[in-house]
């Protein structure tokens, strides 16, 4: 079974590299590493050029933003089953993939794990688990798109990342698959993600972007103005007072 690790960047020199290393050391056989690159201008495609080992196409050229590169990653790469990895996230340890694979179910077309997220305020959140239909109704609460395999099949059935989105597409993306599709969960880490993309940066256009998303599925519109609200509010939190934030998680964790 060939794994492909889609990675698309731009100006990316300062956080590449450790993308590239997890990768490079993977001790699955067959995998490779697709590269879409947005035309930087920097160091990056230097650095790229330094971890030969698992690399497989790379492309550089002016896109439409991450999705129509994630996009083009997906038409690039020659794998069974994919997994977009960030230029700002790298992979759990050497064995992930191997381990991962061996934990496939075969009859399922949606493998995940969990995810550590990163806070920029110095703190780091591990989320996943098994999902329900109601963590399907915002936001996709134990179900991470960088810590996904994919099946290429899908792309093909149920279509690619809709780029009219330009942060949330890939919360459009598993919620259409998650709508046809159950997903497996294989309870290990697969990813590590720094809050320094393009989600995190840009969070209240997330927000509306999901809302949109939610609302094309039927959801009601007053119950996601209050939710987007309450996420807003908790991310600011998160951000202005980290302290008061891992105090108040902590105290929640503590009353499960």
């Amino acid at each position: 079974m060939k794994i492909s690790i889609i990675t698309v960047c731009y100006q990316s020199e300062s956080t590449i590299e450790r993308t590239l290393k997890s990768v490079a050391e993977q001790t699955y056989p067959d995998l490779e590493h697709v590269i879409v690159d947005g035309g930087s201008r920097d160091r990056t495609l230097e650095i790229v050029r330094k971890y030969p080992q698992r690399l497989g196409k790379v492309l550089s050229e002016a896109d439409r933003g991450i999705y129509d590169a994630m996009n083009k990653g997906i038409d690039l790469s020659t794998g069974d089953y994919l997994l977009f990895l960030n230029s700002d996230d790298w992979l759990a340890g050497p064995d992930v993939v191997a381990e991962a694979v061996r934990r496939f179910s075969p009859l399922l077309r949606i493998q995940y794990g969990c995810l550590i997220y990163h806070h920029g305020a110095g703190h780091a959140a591990r989320m996943g688990g098994p999902v329900s239909p109601e963590d399907l109704r915002y936001e996709l609460k134990n179900f991470h798109q960088p810590a996904c395999f994919f099946h290429r099949n899908l792309f093909k059935e149920l279509g690619r990342f809709n780029t009219e989105y330009r942060i949330s597409a890939d919360y459009d993306l598993m919620r259409r698959f998650l709508e046809k599709e159950n997903a497996h969960f294989l309870e290990i880490d697969i990813t590590h993600m720094s809050d320094q993309g393009a989600s995190a940066s840009q969070r209240l256009r997330g927000i509306a972007e999901n809302r949109r998303i939610a609302e094309s599925f039927g959801e009601s519109h007053w119950r996601l103005v209050l939710q987007a609200w309450w996420v807003s509010f908790w991310l600011d939190v998160r951000y202005r007072y980290p302290s008061f934030y891992r105090f108040a998680k902590k105290m929640k964790d503590a009353a499960r």
